[in-house]
């Protein structure tokens, strides 16, 4: 790049030279989104460049010394004693992470209340003692952040001061802001192994959040192997081996896809672009837990349509994917869990 054009690099819509336009297209936007990401991060960037030879891009992000081995420790060393008899109200209205979170709760001894409602979550409150919530950050009725809201401005002090954990399927820096300001005190994202979710309660129990997150699964497009035969072993594991949960957890996942399927398509009728942005992300941590990528990939790329440019064309045609995919993935789901039945059956025999 010349030095005369190294002065605009990270302006607003300018390219290099009008020939990277010509040659590559694009807006001029991306180096300009870079700057403002390091600087809101309090960082630096620096360009150089050589005409013909090259450019470098230098910056630097400032970050506090961390301890080395505290958050893995916590996760490493965390025993289910630690939060026996501790009581638990899950508000969450997914039947498939509801199912999943109840039963591991129940195997570490706590006591564990579900509020599909936020309205009856809130209600109950007030007439049960909780020691910590899991909170659904997006539900019908009532967001979580409202949800939150109304705890923390309860008249007892007792419930004002109940520990939050946010359950979400996407954190962006704004939840984050978000979730502070309304008093959640820790978040995991889903979908969230049994490890990471009793570390959670263990650090938010003794109220030192511990800023531990579940691996983000991202892009599920990046988690599809060409050739790899499905397996149910991973969600078995997650189930604790137990395979009557898996079946439960299998109906239940079969159930919200069909529910989605007539929801989008009710969505998509009546262009209701929040409904669907919405209807996709609930399903979105169905699809992960259970190791459906190529669907889950088709759901992301319809959430974020939704959210942005709103191309209703794009939108039905993975609509449409979706509908022709799915029986294909619900056969291979339904011979995994015969298979792996068979070869339970045999081990116990």
């Amino acid at each position: 790049i010349a030095e005369e054009d190294l002065k605009h690099i990270f302006s607003s819509f300018k390219q290099a030279t009008q020939q990277t336009f010509t040659k590559y297209g694009g807006t001029g936007l991306g180096l300009n989104i870079v700057k403002q990401i390091v600087e809101r991060l309090e960082g630096e960037i620096e360009v150089t460049s050589i005409l013909g030879e090259g450019t470098t891009f230098v910056f630097s992000l400032p970050y506090k010394k961390g301890h080395p081995g505290k958050e893995q420790g916590l996760s490493l060393e965390a025993s289910p004693t630690e939060v026996k008899g501790l009581r638990v109200l899950v508000f969450e209205d997914n039947p498939l992470n509801v199912r999943l979170i109840e039963q591991r709760l129940k195997s570490w001894g706590c006591k564990t209340y579900v509020a599909e409602n936020p309205l009856y979550g809130l209600k109950l409150m007030e007439n049960t003692a909780i020691d910590l919530v899991l909170m659904d950050l997006r539900m019908p009725v009532m967001s979580g952040y409202e949800a939150t809201q109304k705890i923390r401005s309860n008249k007892s002090k007792q419930i004002r001061e109940v520990p939050v954990i946010a359950l979400t399927a996407d954190f962006t820096i704004e939840d984050k802001l978000e979730c502070s300001e309304q008093g959640i005190n820790d978040f995991i994202l889903k979908p969230f192994s049994p490890e990471e979710l009793l570390a959670k309660l263990i650090a938010n129990k003794k109220g030192v959040p511990t800023n531990y997150t579940a691996e983000n699964e991202g892009d599920c497009q990046a988690k599809i192997k060409d050739g790899q035969a499905f397996s149910l072993v991973p969600v078995l594991e997650e189930c604790m081996g137990e395979m009557a949960l898996l079946e439960e957890l299998v109906g239940l996942y079969q159930k919200n896809a069909l529910e989605f399927i007539g929801q989008l398509k009710m969505h998509l009728n009546n262009k209701d672009y929040e409904g669907v942005a919405f209807a996709a992300h609930k399903i979105k941590c169905g699809l992960k837990m259970m190791k459906t990528f190529g669907l889950c990939a088709l759901v992301e790329e319809l959430h974020a349509l939704a959210k942005t440019t709103r191309d209703h064309k794009q939108m039905e045609l993975l609509y449409n994917r979706f509908v022709r995919e799915y029986p294909r993935v619900e056969g291979e789901l339904k011979e995994a869990l015969a298979e792996l039945k068979q070869e339970r059956g045999e081990a116990d025999g």
